[in-house]
Parts: structure tokens; sequence; C-alpha cells
């Protein structure tokens, strides 16, 4: 068996798409349970994850039955898989009710204030990152925005958690539209209209879909009511809109239908490390970091712990090495999802990897709900912690990465805070 590149994998799945299908189904049936037991909406974001985890699902059972992959690996996907969903589900559950706590004193003039500071930031990097780099929409890698930038790459870190935090104070604006002074409504959409072109220019195909991702948790977290039907249809079909016009970007082909089936093989892409990783044993071939270091990279390497220039590309990354050689040195990679990741790293004790990292997961998850006030700044925190747990569904790494960015807007929340508080205490 060669080993197989994408191309290859969309030529075999033209060839038996009936098979495809029916396994699609089926995997779906699966998770669609797993939907009923932990979702209350579909545009929670875990749903979003567990539809496309059935679409990776679907990839290596797909390869087993077209003979193209070992029995060992199949039995061994099967077993991590199905240990991770059993152990997350029962350590989640959609149910409980989110935190009541009022951890910080900030009325909402302080949250204003920590807003604008937030703005002001957020212009800031918006500037800069316009005039010495670029936007990852126009760059073939996208990735590759602050490739060899130095210390400056930070400003992707905090402009995600900004881009958040502002996002939410939106909407609470725009529940108290008749409360607020017109000044405090007029500058909120202003700056929501940048944000939502900085989410855009970032070229990320699912961008869009944090702004309806994000009303949901604001809803049943700061309101404690279930999404309004409408505005849930209007935020997704302008993050549909959003997302097909990102794709018709990178298409190759011309017109609505190329876009579309572009998108279709965007979802279907979920399983990359699989028909990358198992045909052809390519999966043992691979020399990551020690788990420990890989898992922690985002923090030793972002506060420098460790030199930058020392690291070892990640699980996803050197599958596609592996693959297309001429891609070496690109900011790129594929989906290492939890049994491609487990796997590499402790071989079949992977397995236990996958029920751990289920465990730690659903606890995660379980966790965002409950242990952050109810303010918009812990409404932050929560949906970035919740975000991190659906990182780590599709790649461990990711939900460090993930944390990360949350560590950083810990410390700049902190400072702001601690400015506020110093002139509240001067003023009395």
């Amino acid at each position: 068996i060669k080993r197989m590149k994408r191309i290859d994998f969309f030529l075999l799945l033209s060839e038996n798409l009936f098979d495809y299908i029916v396994i699609l189904l089926i995997t779906t049936i699966i998770m669609w349970g797993i939907i009923k037991k932990s979702c209350d909406s579909l545009i929670n974001p875990l749903c979003f994850n567990l539809i496309m985890a059935a679409f990776a699902n679907t990839v290596p059972i797909f390869l087993f039955v077209e003979s193209i992959i070992d029995f060992n690996y199949f039995i061994y996907f099967l077993a991590a898989e199905l240990f991770f969903w059993i152990v997350f589900v029962h350590y989640y559950t959609n149910h409980d009710s989110f935190s009541k706590k009022i951890a910080l004193k900030l009325d909402f003039n302080d949250v204003t204030i920590l807003y604008y500071c937030f703005s002001i930031l957020f212009f800031l990097f918006f500037v800069i990152q316009l005039k010495y780099f670029n936007f990852g929409l126009f760059l073939s890698e996208r990735l590759a925005v602050f490739k060899d930038a130095g210390g400056l790459g930070v400003i992707s870190r905090i402009a995600s958690f900004v881009t958040i935090f502002n996002i939410f104070y939106l909407y609470h604006v725009l529940d108290n539209l008749k409360k607020l002074p017109i000044q405090i409504v007029f500058i909120s959409i202003i700056v929501s209209l940048f944000v939502l072109a900085y989410i855009f220019l970032s070229g990320a195909k699912s961008a869009l879909l944090q702004v309806v991702f994000q009303y949901y948790f604001y809803c049943v977290a700061f309101k404690r009511c279930m999404p309004s039907k409408k505005v849930m249809r209007t935020l997704l079909c302008v993050a549909v809109i959003g997302s097909l016009l990102i794709f018709s970007k990178y298409n190759d082909e011309t017109g609505l239908s190329g876009t579309i089936i572009s998108l279709i093989n965007r979802m279907v892409a979920n399983g990359d490390g699989y028909w990358y990783g198992y045909p052809n044993e390519v999966i043992e071939t691979l020399e990551p970091a020690p788990w420990y270091i890989d898992l922690a990279g985002p923090f030793l390497y972002g506060l420098r712990i460790k030199d930058y220039s020392e690291s070892i590309p990640g699980i996803g990354t050197q599958l596609v090495y592996a693959i297309m050689p001429d891609k070496y040195g690109m900011m790129i990679g594929a989906n290492s999802r939890p049994p491609i990741w487990g796997y590499v790293m402790f071989g079949n004790c992977g397995v236990a990897f996958s029920i751990v990292w289920g465990m730690i997961l659903g606890i995660m998850a379980q966790k965002a709900k409950t242990m952050f006030s109810t303010g918009i700044v812990g409404l932050t925190f929560g949906y970035i912690l919740f975000m991190s747990v659906l990182a780590g569904i599709t790649d461990p790494k990711l939900t460090f990465m993930s944390l990360f960015d949350g560590f950083i807007g810990l410390v700049i929340t902190g400072f702001f805070i601690f400015i506020i508080c110093l002139s509240r205490r001067g003023t009395n």
C-alpha cells in the first residue's frame, strides 16, 4: 500500500462513494446519541465538534472496509475512540447549571473601562499587523502570518482573547440598548465591525462560527435562557456566508458549486490524520518530542522557557511532511486526533491515554460552566476553557494552545483590573 496523499484518498472515496456514505450515516447515528445526551442546542459548539468527529471517525473505518489499513490499527482506533467518549460523557453532563459566583466586584462601568482598554489594544495590534505583517486570508499559509516575527507573535494570542471579550460585550450592549448611553452603543458597534473584519481576515474557514458559539454561551451562561431561534438563524446565515466566501478564496474551482464541494471536502478532511498515518504504517516513522514537551509546548516556547528554534514539529505536521516532503518547513498540519496522538506517544497504551484524556476533557468542560464568575469577564474565561476542551477533541496539543491564549488574557485582564481598582481607591 503506497503512502496516501489527499488526492489518493478522495479518489478512493469517489470510487467507493456508497460505502463511505453508509459508514458516515452509521457514525453520525452513533455520535447523535452523544449529541442528544450532551447538547441542548444545535449551536452548542460541542454539537458542531461531535458532527465533525463523525466525519473524522468515518475515515479509518472506511479505510479498513476498503482493505487499506491493518486490522490492528482498526481495532486500536475503535477501542481508543470508544473509551474516550464513554469516559467524556460520564464526566460531563449538560444539565448542570452554570456558575452563580460573583468573584469580582466589577460593575458595568468598570467592565466598560476594561472594554475600552481592550479595544485600544485591539486597534493597535490591528494597525501593526496591517502595516508590518499580513492577514491569513491573503497568504497561502494562513498560519504563517507571524512566522519568524519573534515576540510579536503574541499579537495573535492577545487579539484572540480580546475579540472574544469584545463580542460578549457587544451582546450585552445589544440586550440593553434602551438602558445604555448612545455613545457606548455606537462605540461597541463600530469596534465590533472591526473585530468581525479581523476574524474574517484571519482566513480560518470556520472563524465566524465563533460569533454563533459565543451567542449560545452568552444566552445559557449569562442570561440563563436558550438562544433565540430568530437570532440564531440570522447569525448562522452570516457565519455560513462568511465561511463560503473564505472557501471561495482558497477554492481552485469556480462558482458556488465548487465552493460547496470544497466545504464538503474540508468536513471529510477532519480525518486527514488517519489517511496520512495508517496506510503503509507511516505513523510508525514519526519522531515527536516527549509527550509532556509536545503538550506543554505553547507555554514552554511562548514564555521563552525553551528556545523555539529547538522545537520539534507536532505530530500532525510530521504526518504532512512524511507524505509530502516538499511541504517541509511550512506551517501546516493534519488533525492528530487523540487516537493518533496517543498511539504515536504511547503505542498501544494510547488506549489508556484516551481514557485519561476523556476524563480530563470531561472534567474541564464541566468546570468551564461552574468555576468562573457570572459577569462578562468570567464568561470570557469560561468560554475559552470550554473551547480548549473542544480543541482537545481535535488534537490534544490544541488544548494547551488555547489555554495559553487564556493565560495571556488572564495576565492582561489582571493588569487592567489592578489599575482600575487603584484608580477607584485613589478617587475614594
